[in-house]
């Protein structure tokens, strides 16, 4: 019916609409082929049409979804991109009062982005946010925007504009349901970049509270006790992690968290707390994927705690129980300097020989090895 209103002599404002309406129709039966090729006909037909720029905004966000989603025909899809492109790019070199320049330049940002321009993504990422209405698209824009600041390692930058998003839309439950959990991550990770610990804090604390069951609070406790530790303020981190396994039990990061803590007791040099914790870590996590990392900071500790016989067992332990792992290379390294180190050279030898022949370690490791060797 509305593809009886493209013939000649129809009010250009009834066929416009109806053209775009069996565009609707085409997407809401799968039939984007269709859609694509009724807009390409009406610019091609209509280069002055008062529309041109939402036909357009709309075939450039059809073929960016195609270029998104295509997986099979990279020479095609890089076509679909650059078509994408200069339709966005087009809109906003020639329409510059379109109702839809906001959007245009949200895409194209898009389209930077994915091809790791960020400087000019974040041009058009941050002209968004200014000509677009308050809406989802603009959270988008934002959360994209301090995204490339992020990337540029413009920190500070993109710590302000994560808490601006968070401090604008949190009536708009669409926004808060998908951006702010990861906004206040990405927020989180730029403040402990630029040392602002109280405010990773502060989001790391509403990470918590307000996505109990999400993925990214208990990453960020992680996050921000590392930082603590390696500050100096292994105490501080302790409290934290203490405070979380009290109130939170049967947590899926629990393993991470633990080893978290021991590790804020080996910063202070206190080799009986961390061993307490770590011989009891791998008691209770022994079918845990973590493993591997457990006993190999457990052995570590040994080493540092003076207990040397007991290092040795466990980094020769390791190798033989987790020999494909990425630290046994390390833990065979050890073993190798034990030997050197007591004058046992022929021991010694055999396992500098082992390391780069067996546990395929990095060209620097390996190359030590065979000068000691």
């Amino acid at each position: 019916v509305y593809e009886q209103n493209f013939a000649e002599g129809t009010p250009a404002d009834i066929r416009r609409q109806s053209i775009f309406k069996t565009v609707d129709l085409d997407l809401a039966q799968n039939k984007a082929a269709n859609a694509i090729q009724r807009l390409q006909n009406f610019i091609e037909q209509n280069p002055t049409d008062a529309s041109l720029d939402l036909a357009r905004l709309r075939l450039g966000e059809l073929r960016l979804k195609q270029f998104v989603t295509q997986t099979n025909a990279p020479d095609v899809a890089s076509q679909w991109f650059e078509e994408a492109l200069t339709n966005f790019s087009l809109i906003i070199t020639n329409f510059p009062q379109s109702a839809h320049l906001g959007k245009a330049h949200l895409n194209r940002g898009w389209c930077y982005w994915l091809q790791e321009n960020s400087t000019a993504a974040e041009a058009d990422f941050l002209k968004a946010t200014e000509y677009l209405p308050v809406s989802e698209d603009r959270a988008v824009a934002r959360f994209k925007l301090a995204d490339t600041q992020f990337r540029q390692t413009n920190y500070a930058a993109a710590a302000t504009n994560y808490q601006l998003l968070i401090r604008n839309f949190s009536k708009m439950k669409r926004v808060t349901n998908s951006l702010f959990e990861p906004a206040l991550y990405q927020g989180l990770r730029a403040n402990l970049e630029i040392g602002n610990t109280t405010a990773a804090t502060e989001a790391m604390n509403k990470l918590l509270d307000w996505f109990p069951n999400g993925s990214l609070g208990n990453r960020s406790l992680l996050l921000v006790g590392g930082n603590l530790t390696h500050a100096n303020r292994p105490a501080e981190a302790r409290g934290l992690f203490l405070d979380y396994l009290q109130h939170v039990t049967n947590s899926p990061s629990a393993a991470k968290i633990k080893l978290a803590l021991a590790e804020t007791f080996a910063q202070e040099n206190n080799w009986t707390n961390a061993l307490a914790e770590l011989d009891a870590w791998v008691t209770n996590f022994a079918a845990n994927p973590l493993l591997p990392e457990g006993e190999f900071s457990r052995a570590l500790t040994y080493d540092k705690a003076g207990l040397e016989t007991n290092a040795f067992n466990l980094f020769t332990n390791f190798v033989v129980q987790f020999p494909s792992n990425h630290l046994a290379a390390l833990a065979q390294r050890w073993v190798a300097d034990f030997y050197w180190n007591h004058e046992d050279y022929r021991n010694a030898e055999k396992s500098y020989q082992e390391l780069y022949q067996r546990f395929n370690p990095s060209p620097e490791l390996g190359y030590q090895a065979r000068l000691m060797a």
